[in-house]
């Protein structure tokens, strides 16, 4: 009785609600998604099962509409056979996909027979990275009616951003039931897809053969611009026969790479001793001094028992100083800032023994240590919750004003994949130079070009914004308006933000709860003391981390990916009369 109503109640449930869609789309034909039929010379259909198996409909050749009706009708058994002989008419990865349909529909049935029948029929290891997920679905699917939680849950992939939203929900509710049947993750990564299909000779994880985009690449931080990237050395020209317009449409969004194995969680075995790796000197010492601070007063609420000790680092010595803070006792380490104080600490991974928080995320390299967890104010994570946002709100049409450097370029760049991701459409698109007479004529030239658009995506420090938000208003009218905290310094300035009236940004918790008191005024860089107390804890619950748990901090909701980020979930706010309040209040 438990067992028909496990399946009735929550597996039944997952085809109901996408019965006819495969990925997000359906598997009818239509005339910009259906595969192009191959010839009957192409093969026979192999039957699931020679001695059980019958056809669903006789003498009448499968189609993918024959397999939609029975799915109409609640004849799911049938369905899935007509929709696995069906599969035969069309070539890979098209066949592939609608064979994996069939054994979905079977393994939500609990019938593993045919569903592994089915399977045979696909190889795994030479599907498209989006269909290995599709089969990792199923096998999950197949775990859960055997009783196994843990299994499902290592099967799944990890992260779902890059999936369609058809797929990601299935995902994640498998996850979940998974989680609720007491399933626990046994490893940093996926159990790999040879471990899947021949779980007595466990094979290593496959090797990427195609990067995926880089986005977390140089954190702005809210200081002055170019403060960071001085620091780097580095930056991104775009190609001279590219147009900005077209730099954002060239990285349309594309369906998520298989990742390489993560390394394993190496979590220190005291935090009682916190080494921080901070420059103290030249452009980021200010910065340097205000992180410590946030972590002097978070050290604070652990006790005498936790102390801290600050290592004045760059680029050069970065390495000798992480050393020097070993040999001193330190049970965990946090920093450095700037990427090229952590490229050079990843010159030599083997060398990182004791654990690494760092406060950037490292770019262009695999050879990432078990002992490093990255962490940063990413302003592409800002800008990719917007785009949920918007989408969220049914606004499906952008265009994004960003200024012409590497900075604004990201952004827009995040924004664009993760918007189009979730089926919104981006208009056009104008990149602005420092020169305001400049780029406001840009600016109004694009909007009276933006017909249909419902929402615009802002990136700018304060001063841009503030010249840029009256003309929005007086050629855009009620167009919402979304931008990434770097729009508010952090500290009030009312007769000057009142040209920010009406601007939905994303913020940090902590500034949030402050605004109305006087620890922000006394702060050059708020979010940065922020940065420094969220580092605090963050060292401190590492093992609650690395079991999918997510914490309140100052900086936002923080969890952890498999890949040792931790990614942050911020809050909405608005500007009224020039004041900043949570949005909603």
């Amino acid at each position: 009785m438990k067992k028909n109503t496990f399946k009735q109640l929550f597996l039944g449930n997952l085809l109901v609600t996408s019965a006819l869609v495969l990925g997000g789309c359906s598997v009818a034909p239509d005339a910009e998604n259906t595969p192009t039929p191959v010839t009957q010379a192409q093969g026979k259909i192999p039957p699931p099962n020679n001695k059980t198996t019958k056809p669903a409909v006789k003498d009448v050749k499968p189609t993918l509409k024959q397999a939609n009706q029975l799915m109409k009708k609640g004849r799911r058994a049938q369905a899935a056979d007509v929709y696995y002989r069906a599969a035969f008419s069309y070539p890979s990865p098209q066949r592939e996909r609608i064979i994996l349909q069939a054994a979905e529909i079977t393994a939500s049935l609990g019938d593993k027979r045919k569903t592994a029948d089915y399977l045979k029929q696909v190889k795994a290891q030479s599907l498209r990275p989006d269909t290995q997920i599709r089969y990792r679905y199923v096998k999950s699917l197949v775990a859960l009616h055997e009783k196994n939680p843990n299994q499902a849950l290592n099967i799944l992939p990890r992260r779902t951003d890059g999936l369609s939203k058809g797929l990601r929900d299935k995902v994640e509710l498998v996850r979940q039931r998974a989680i609720k049947m007491g399933g626990k993750y046994t490893g940093s990564s996926p159990t790999p897809i040879a471990a899947i299909t021949a779980p007595s000779r466990p094979a290593a994880a496959p090797r990427r053969t195609q990067k995926r985009p880089q986005t977390n690449r140089l954190a702005h931080y809210n200081v002055p611009p170019n403060m960071i990237n001085q620091q780097q050395g580095r930056t991104q020209s775009r190609p001279q026969n590219q147009r900005p317009q077209q730099q954002v449409q060239a990285q349309r969004p594309q369906i998520q790479q298989q990742q390489p194995a993560p390394p394993q969680f190496a979590l220190p075995k005291s935090t009682n001793k916190i080494a921080v790796l901070l420059p103290s000197k030249g452009a980021l010492g200010k910065v340097g001094d205000e992180i410590y601070q946030g972590i002097k007063s978070a050290q604070g609420q652990y006790g005498a028992s936790t102390l801290s000790r600050r290592y004045s680092v760059n680029k050069s010595n970065a390495l000798q100083q992480y050393q020097q803070a070993v040999a001193d006792g330190a049970d965990i380490v946090v920093g450095p800032l700037d990427k090229g104080s952590l490229a050079t600490l990843m010159t030599q991974p083997q060398a990182l023994k004791v654990p690494i928080l760092s406060l950037n995320y490292i770019t262009g390299t695999n050879n990432v240590p078990a002992t490093l967890y990255q962490f940063g104010l990413s302003p592409e994570d800002e800008a990719r919750q917007i785009a949920e946002f918007a989408m969220s709100r049914q606004q499906n049409k952008g265009i994004i004003i960003a200024p012409d450097s590497s900075w604004g370029k990201r952004l827009a760049s995040a924004f664009a994949q993760s918007y189009q991701q979730r089926g919104g459409t981006i208009l056009n698109s104008e990149f602005y130079s420092n020169s305001p007479v400049t780029y406001l004529k840009r600016v109004k030239a694009l909007l009276s070009k933006a017909a249909g658009a419902n929402m615009v995506f802002l990136a700018a420090a304060p001063t841009q914004a503030r010249l840029l938000r009256p003309l929005l208003k007086d050629k855009a009218g009620a167009l919402p308006v979304y931008a990434t905290s770097h729009i508010y310094s952090g500290r009030a300035d009312e007769s000057n933000d009142i040209d920010l009236d009406g601007i939905i940004y994303t913020e940090i918790p902590w500034v949030l709860q402050n605004k109305a008191s006087e620890s922000l005024t006394e702060l050059k860089y708020p979010r940065l003391f922020a940065l420094g107390m969220d580092a605090v804890m963050i060292a401190k619950s590492l093992p609650q981390l690395t079991q999918n748990q997510r914490m309140a901090g100052k900086t936002g909701q923080i969890s952890m990916n498999q890949q040792h980020r931790i990614q942050r979930q911020l809050e909405f706010a608005t500007f009224k009369d020039g004041k900043v309040q949570q949005l909603g209040n």
